[in-house]
């Protein structure tokens, strides 16, 4: 048996009613009304668009933007929350109430002995557990001059990781041990880290001026190294302050970059093992709705989950499923309380629509193995004895 796993879901989403933003992709960036303007960071406004295939970019409807609120900001999704953090914290808007926050909350990042640490350059990423996990790029605090550049040279530019605290939502942070990346600088800049996941390594880039860089790293608080095939690990010279994402229905990357023009550009690519070039304008002043020569920067790009994530359910009242962890690696949880129901099968199917296996279900909890399923993709049905479905949602193996 197989099936069209991205079309059942188009179908499914499409049959509910789904709050905004409704697109597959959603994109934070910022904006400034001239280059003057953009030297200062509190001249920033955080923006917020979203895509049904990656190139074609518009502004969220009902979000409103906040003047000065920040910049290099960045857009993640778990559960029914959105989350848009920038240098002024963090905005999260909820699907169930169909809300946005007025403000951004201060974000609190500490190592492991209480103390704060400066950072810079917010980047997030879920991680096995369902944790936010904070990429960024170590500072000195206010008033020491530009992170990403040396007071003077050669100097050290620190790149690390923390964890979501539990209960935070997102708004604390506790830095995991060690450095995930360390560039030593002789001149120019190293700045703006995001981080994505290939379904085998993860990838985190680095800005250096209009250089994007490219590392990557087995596990996501491992060591992050150069890939040894590009040259000085340079993925692009067409722009800095990249993001990325990889489409597991095409096994393609998708390289965002800012110009100095003030536009921000893509690449679609089979590979970051050869330097790429040719990116085109997808997003700019016109498409921003702003007057000529504002400038669009700093990229931040995820998958939008709010579209998928309960919204495929034909579950009753106080009836629920839960699958964790997502990602997963070994072993899916699955919780639920179905009520009445009786005789309830789960099938799982690849990426291609393969079916991978099916179980039938008959208590309130159950333990699945994905050892020795591939990395990727996967759409998990419950069904009813009838073989009405009950439930969809998705799993990423890692």
């Amino acid at each position: 048996m197989k099936i069209n796993i991205l079309l059942f879901l188009t179908i499914l989403v499409s049959s509910n009613a789904i709050t905004q933003p409704t697109k597959t992709y959603l994109m934070a960036y910022h904006t400034c009304s001239s280059s003057s303007s953009c030297s200062n960071p509190a001249n920033h406004t955080v923006r917020l668009a979203e895509s049904n295939n990656g190139s074609s970019w518009t502004s969220v409807p009902g979000y409103n933007t906040i003047s000065n609120s920040g910049s290099v900001p960045d857009v993640i999704t778990r559960g029914d929350k959105l989350y848009l953090y920038s240098t002024s914290g963090v905005r999260r808007y909820t699907k169930s109430t169909n809300t946005w926050e007025t403000s951004a909350t201060t974000i609190s990042v500490k190592d492991a002995g209480g103390a704060n640490v400066f950072y810079v350059d917010p980047s997030l990423i879920v991680d096995g557990s369902g944790n936010l996990v904070l990429f960024f790029l170590e500072s000195a605090g206010p008033g020491t001059g530009d992170p990403a550049a040396c007071s003077s040279y050669p100097c050290t530019k620190n790149f690390k990781s923390a964890t979501e605290v539990s209960g935070s939502n997102g708004t604390q942070f506790v830095v995991n041990s060690g450095t995930r990346l360390s560039i030593n600088l002789n001149a120019n800049t190293a700045s703006d880290p995001d981080i994505y996941y290939d379904g085998t390594r993860y990838i985190l880039y680095i800005s250096s001026g209009t250089n994007t860089l490219a590392y990557t790293a087995a596990s996501l608080h491992g060591t992050y190294t150069a890939v040894t095939t590009l040259n000085n690990a340079v993925l692009t010279n067409e722009g800095g302050i990249g993001c990325g994402y990889f489409d597991p229905t095409t096994n393609n990357y998708w390289t965002y970059v800012h110009t100095n023009a003030g536009e921000i550009k893509l690449k679609v690519h089979s590979s970051i093992n050869s330097s790429i070039s040719g990116l085109s304008m997808v997003i700019n002043y016109a498409t921003a709705g702003l007057a000529s020569g504002s400038l669009a920067q700093s990229p931040g790009i995820c998958k939008n989950e709010l579209t998928t994530t309960t919204a495929v359910s034909n579950l009753s009242s106080g009836q629920f499923i839960k699958l964790y962890p997502n990602p997963v690696r070994n072993d899916l949880t699955i919780k639920y309380d179905l009520g009445m129901q009786t005789s309830v099968s789960m099938k799982i199917f690849d990426k291609n629509g393969a079916l991978i296996t099916h179980k039938k279900i008959n208590t309130t909890g159950t333990r699945i193995n994905t050892g020795n399923f591939s990395n990727g993709m996967f759409l998990v049905l419950f069904y009813d004895k009838n073989g009405r479905i009950l439930y969809a949602d998705k799993i990423i193996k890692e």
